[in-house]
């Protein structure tokens, strides 16, 4: 919530509060159950380098934005203090053009606008209104962002007695786009009564049970309550909708779930999906302790010839175990993929070869690389594949080839010929793992070592690599 309140009636909620309770409302549960009792759950974790990077990154965008609006002669009044809201109010009766770092009350939501812009529709201010402007860094507008802005335009008609009919979003590329406000009103309306609903019936006896997803700073107590449940969101790859259609017929726990007769019948769910289901949890909860998960391979669907095992193709000596990395936060908002590795045989052994790029020039010639050495064997062997895991890789060579208009035509060819081989797809449907997920990180431990060092995943490796103020310079 945005304040410490010791009573319920002290209570402040913003436009962050609905975004949480959108993602988790057993998020929104703990918060104001920590509010209300403080020392009743235990404090919450710093945040982590990934979070501090993209707190970094958007302060950087919004100041670039800041100082570009300056550099074009806009007259911009920065309110000195955050939070203060009377400066807000008598720079927006005052008529500014725009207004930086606003910070609008009223009632008990309070909300904090990177800007606001003055636009000449008259209002209760006189000959002019102001409409929110938000910087952010994605490349494409996000559901969230609209109830963000949409909370602004609520606060902003309780102040200047009219509601904002736009609101525009600064994007990671530097383009601003408007949206009309009653486009989305209604459904941010919905969200605010759902929210206050919820902090109306709010029982600090009565802790909810949270769903498998994110819970922000609460994601390690909602594990924790879900391992004690023995929930079947625990059971890798399961729906909503499949943990209700088995609570319905009486299964609620993995250990229900793992018991459960082979041949029995679950209301609107597949006898095949159950049967995987059931062995999914069989198999995580026989896994418990064990130093590597078991396993079970799944029998070939009738009819179904390209399918689980049978996807893998015979071996070439020119195969290639193909991996990306990317890095979404680069300067300019359109990510950059920073390395394309490979590994393939050569004279009984393994090689590694490597393409890196610390800018989009580099990116370029990476990918232009990469494509011709993949073109150059495959021409040369055309049994050959490219074996990934999950569809990033070739989803992220599609958007490259796209973005520089190049190697299209070889890129295509290969996309036809299915030279490139998920394996992801294949374990899904070929293999049953005791592993909450079917990540290749937990797959590792079927054949691999644990990982050892600081840097244990992209995240981290590539956080290394490239810095804040690098990445904020274009380096």
């Amino acid at each position: 919530m945005a304040s410490h309140a010791e009573t319920r009636r002290s209570l402040r909620y913003s436009p962050q509060d609905l975004l949480q309770f959108l993602q988790s409302d057993f998020a929104t549960w703990m918060d104001r159950a920590s509010l209300e009792q403080p020392g009743r759950f235990p404090v919450r974790p710093e945040p982590d380098e990934m979070v501090r990077v993209l707190t970094q990154l958007g302060n950087g965008h919004e100041q670039r934005y800041l100082q570009q609006l300056l550099s074009d002669g806009a007259q911009v009044f920065q309110v000195e203090n955050r939070g203060t809201f009377e400066a807000t109010a008598a720079a927006m009766v005052e008529g500014k053009s725009w207004i930086y770092q606003a910070a609008l009350r009223y009632g008990d939501w309070v909300g904090y606008a990177d800007l606001l812009r003055r636009v000449e529709v008259p209002s209760q201010l006189g000959d002019w209104s102001y409409i929110p402007v938000e910087c952010k860094l994605a490349l494409e507008p996000k559901p969230y962002f609209v109830i963000q802005l949409c909370a602004y335009c609520d606060l902003l008609e309780q102040l200047q007695g009219l509601r904002p009919g736009t609101f525009e979003l600064v994007l990671g590329t530097g383009q601003r786009r408007a949206f009309r406000t009653e486009d989305y009103f209604h459904y941010y309306r919905q969200v605010r009564r759902s929210f206050l609903a919820a902090m109306e019936q709010f029982d600090p006896q009565q802790q909810p049970m949270p769903l498998a997803g994110d819970h922000g700073d609460w994601q390690g107590v909602a594990e924790q309550l879900l391992e004690a449940a023995d929930h079947l969101s625990q059971v890798a790859n399961i729906s909503l909708k499949q943990i209700q259609r088995l609570e319905a017929a009486g299964i609620s726990t993995m250990a229900a779930l793992a018991a459960a007769e082979p041949g029995m019948k679950v209301t609107k769910l597949d006898r095949e999906v159950f049967g995987r289901l059931r062995l999914q949890a069989k198999l995580q909860r026989e896994s418990r302790g064990q130093a590597k998960p078991l396993y079970a391979l799944l029998p070939q669907p009738e009819g179904r010839d390209r399918y689980g095992l049978t996807l893998l193709p015979p071996a070439s000596p020119l195969d290639v175990f193909f991996d990306m990395e990317g890095y979404p936060l680069a300067e300019g908002g359109a990510g950059l993929e920073y390395l394309f590795g490979a590994t393939y045989g050569s004279a009984g052994e393994l090689q590694f070869k490597d393409w890196w790029a610390h800018n989009p020039a580099q990116e370029k010639k990476a990918f232009e690389d990469f494509i011709d050495w993949t073109y150059a064997r495959w021409v040369a062997d055309p049994t050959m594949h490219i074996y990934h895991y999950a569809p990033y890789e070739t989803s992220a060579l599609k958007r490259l080839a796209s973005r520089y208009g190049t190697r299209e035509e070889q890129l295509d060819n290969l996309l036809r010929g299915h030279v490139f081989v998920d394996l992801y797809q294949v374990v899904r449907q070929g293999l049953c793992v005791g592993e909450p997920s079917y990540s290749i990180k937990n797959l590792e431990h079927l054949y691999w070592k644990k990982r050892e060092g600081d840097v244990v995943n992209a995240q981290g490796f590539s956080g290394a690599i490239f810095p804040v103020d690098a990445v904020r310079e274009g380096q």
